[in-house]
């Protein structure tokens, strides 16, 4: 099968790039062919360390100019690299890579799939203060799924708001977010980074950006209470972003500054050590429609990697981590210290925690996994569709 991938965003710079940078490697190692496309961005590259020094091994990769004036050059390009491809799919709904897929997929006759993984429009403010880019990338959310052929949906949240906008249930499947199982399994357990921090102490980690959407701040109002108890307990968070100032501030604030620790930003190589060397990792939210839509990355690599979990009760984490550790009311930061020390109290409960998140993670939330699930979706939307929507 020959790919057409295109996403919006620099697979070097940006995180949530991932998904389909991993995906790609899987489809070549099951012997397709793949061409990516991407947007790159120097400006972030100078103060983000880079997630990956060079292209993933065996991908045509297509770097495409991000300029207003090159905007129809690269609807020529998209069309061009289409013509010999079986099917054309993008990630997110943002018009550089929504209109040129659309465009491309009717003149060449191509299936066409949507990768709704997210939000976004809940993320637009955060890059933008134009009302006119909000409404444009609200519009494109509205109206692609009853534009396109085939969908995946990441959550159950995200699949009614695919069904309520013209999605057809039969043309959809489930495609939550995955890890990696060699770089992240029970046996890295983080010991040289451990020398690093401080022996004798054991770590509560919580992995992710600290832009909007994350909710750092309540891991670090839970942890007075747990370090209370349990003096031998540092909280770590691995993250940088735009939130990370005030993050600090509260942490002295609540005299943690020693207790809570803070990375900024790591590149994503070295954060399966970080996950390696936790006693149980966090994942914590509140309640809204962005948390409902989300697939946390990190719940699946802490399932990867064998560790107990402390999440928020909200849309689909629950059913991620079902057996693998506890949930707690989303926003309430004393029943996430609660749960952390009734389970620093039970070792015994952690020990079969562990067992279970790695069979999780083996059975759902890995990429290789994704993978096949994505390849069985496109040869049938390849067998039965003649183009967008048809």
């Amino acid at each position: 099968m020959n790919i057409l991938l295109l996403n919006r965003f620099d697979i070097y710079s940006i995180p949530g790039t991932i998904r389909m940078v991993e995906l790609s490697l899987q489809f070549v190692r099951k012997g397709h062919q793949v061409t990516l496309c991407y947007y790159p961005n120097e400006e972030r590259r100078k103060y983000l360390p880079l997630l990956r020094h060079s292209d993933p091994e065996g991908v045509r990769v297509v770097r495409l100019p991000g300029s207003k004036t090159d905007f129809l050059r690269n609807l020529q390009t998209i069309r061009s690299l289409a013509r010999d491809t079986d099917i054309i799919h993008f990630q997110k709904c943002f018009p550089e890579t929504a209109l040129p897929a659309l465009w491309a997929a009717y003149l060449e006759g191509k299936p066409l799939h949507y990768d709704w993984d997210d939000l976004e429009i809940a993320f637009v403010p955060q890059w933008t203060r134009s009302k006119g880019i909000y409404n444009l990338v609200a519009a494109y959310e509205n109206r692609l799924p009853a534009m396109v052929d085939s969908l995946s949906y990441s959550t159950s949240h995200v699949k009614q708001l695919a069904l309520q906008r013209g999605a057809r249930e039969e043309t959809m499947f489930w495609a939550p977010v995955g890890g990696d199982l060699e770089k992240f399994h029970p046996g890295r357990t983080g010991e040289a980074l451990k020398k690093k921090l401080g022996e004798g102490y054991r770590y509560i980690v919580y992995i992710g950006q600290l832009e909007e959407g994350s909710y750092a701040e309540l891991l670090i109002r839970a942890a007075e209470g747990v370090i209370a108890q349990y003096p031998d307990i540092r909280f770590l968070v691995a993250g940088g972003g735009h939130r990370l100032a005030d993050l600090q501030a509260l942490a002295k604030s609540l005299k943690l500054d020693e207790k809570v620790l803070f990375t900024n930003y790591v590149p994503h190589s070295d954060i399966p050590d970080y996950v390696g060397l936790a006693e149980i990792c966090v994942a914590c939210f509140e309640d809204n429609e962005l948390t409902r839509c989300k697939s946390p990355l990190k719940i699946a690599e802490y399932l990867c990697a064998g560790k107990p979990i402390v999440a928020s009760n909200v849309g689909d984490i629950p059913e991620m981590v079902k057996g693998a550790g506890a949930v707690v009311p989303p926003g309430d930061w004393q029943s996430l210290s609660q749960a952390l020390r009734e389970l620093l109290a039970h070792p015994e409960k952690l020990d079969a925690m562990k067992k279970i998140a790695r069979l999780q993670a083996e059975k759902y939330y890995n990429w290789s996994v994704l993978a096949d699930r994505f390849l069985e979706n496109y040869q049938k939307v390849i067998s039965s569709c003649k183009g967008p929507g048809q």
